[in-house]
């Protein structure tokens, strides 16, 4: 819902506020950063390898689609609204906008799509601050409640 507010913002190569721009990453880190307090890489393509591998036909709202637009492999990225519908930031020359995955441009260059939300534990923006707090390393295990226990 968050991102939807954020429709008309001009987009900007390497933007990352809508004050001054959107590119497709700085748009999706953006809203995360807002709206869960977590800080995700800069691209597209780092955002790739964050939380589960998704299959088109079990797309979630909040899920993040890649797409190839620029004769690599995750260029692109928005973040999935539900109804075959995601928001993004496109292109120079052009603002943040609805598109349907249904068209033909998207599902010629679709990648893949990856599901953040349940992965990323809600007290993530708490030990991510203070790692940037701290000069020492910490211990995320031992801060981590029961339920996220890794051990077997």
């Amino acid at each position: 819902m968050y991102a939807l507010g954020l429709i008309g913002v001009n987009y900007k190569f390497g933007g990352s506020t809508p004050d001054t721009g959107l590119d497709c990453s700085g748009l999706v880190r953006y809203v995360f950063q807002e709206v869960t307090g977590v800080t995700l890489p800069r691209t597209a393509k780092e955002m790739s390898a964050l939380g589960a591998k998704v299959g088109a036909g079990d797309l979630q709202p909040g899920d993040l689609v890649f797409f190839n637009t620029r004769r690599f492999a995750f260029s692109h990225v928005g973040i999935y609204l539900g109804d075959n519908r995601f928001v993004h930031a496109p292109s120079r020359g052009s603002e943040v906008t609805i598109s349907q995955l249904s068209q033909s441009y998207w599902q010629k260059h679709f990648d893949g799509a990856r599901r953040l939300v349940g992965v990323v534990p809600s007290l993530a923006p708490a030990l991510i601050s203070q790692a940037q707090a701290a000069d020492t390393t910490i211990d995320v295990a031992s801060s981590l409640p029961t339920a996220y226990d890794a051990t077997p």
